[in-house]
C-alpha cells in the first residue's frame, strides 16, 4: 500500500498543471490568424485580429498579426501604428521590433531603426537579420569596429556573403579602404575568398 500511495503522488505530481484558459484561447485565436495570413487573406486577418481582441483581450502576438497583415497589405503609416500598439503591449516583442525596424529603416530614420533592432537582438539573438541590419547601420556610419561585431554575430547564426553579391552598397564598402578591409577578413574566415573579387569585380 505504501508503494502505490508513493506511485500515486509521484504521477500527480508529474502531471502538468491545466492550461491557462485565457491563453489558450490567445493562443488559437493567433493560429487562425496565421492560416489567414498563409492563404493571403489579408483583410480577413485585419477583421479577425481586432474581433478577437476585442472578445479576449488586447494580446501582442494577435496584434502583431493584424500588423503585419497592414505591412503586407502595403499600408506603411497604419503598420507603423499596429506595431507601436503590439510594442507597448510587449516591449522585447522580437518581430514587431525587427519590422518597425524595417519601417523605420524604408523612412530614412537610422536612429529609430536602430533602438528597434537592437531590441529584437536583445530578444532574439539567435536571429541573423538582425544582425546584418545592425552591421548595415554601422556602415553606414562608418563605424568599422561595431561594423565587424555585429558582422560576426550575423554570420554565426546563418548569414552568407553571397547574399550581398549583387548588393551596390555592399559593394562600395567593399572598396572601401576601412570596411572593405573588415569584409575581407571576415570573408577569409567565414566564405570563399572568391566572394571579394566578385565583390570588387564589375556588376
Amino acid at each position: 500500500m505504501l508503494m502505490v500511495g508513493i506511485l500515486m503522488a509521484a504521477s500527480s505530481a508529474a502531471a502538468p498543471p491545466p492550461p491557462d484558459y485565457r491563453a489558450e484561447v490567445i493562443r488559437r485565436a493567433v493560429r487562425e490568424l496565421e492560416a489567414l495570413q498563409a492563404a493571403g487573406d489579408l483583410d480577413a486577418v485585419v477583421s479577425a485580429g481586432e474581433r478577437f481582441q476585442r472578445a479576449v483581450e488586447p494580446a501582442a502576438d494577435l496584434a502583431y498579426e493584424v500588423a503585419l497583415a497592414e505591412n503586407r497589405r502595403g499600408r506603411p503609416t497604419a503598420a507603423m501604428a499596429r506595431y507601436d500598439s503590439v510594442i507597448q503591449l510587449d516591449p522585447a516583442h522580437a518581430a514587431a521590433r525587427y519590422d518597425r525596424g524595417e519601417l523605420h529603416l524604408a523612412r530614412g530614420d537610422d536612429a529609430a531603426a536602430q533602438v528597434d533592432f537592437q531590441a529584437a537582438a536583445a530578444a532574439r539573438p539567435d536571429h541573423w537579420a538582425v544582425h546584418f541590419r545592425l552591421a548595415q547601420l554601422s556602415g553606414r556610419a562608418r563605424d568599422a569596429r561595431s561594423f565587424e561585431a555585429h558582422l560576426t554575430e550575423a554570420l554565426r547564426h546563418g548569414f552568407t556573403f553571397r547574399t550581398i553579391r549583387d548588393d551596390p552598397t555592399w559593394r562600395a564598402w567593399m572598396r572601401d579602404p576601412v570596411l572593405g578591409s573588415v569584409l575581407a577578413r571576415l570573408i577569409v574566415v567565414y566564405d570563399d575568398e572568391s566572394v571579394i573579387e566578385d565583390l570588387r569585380g564589375p556588376p
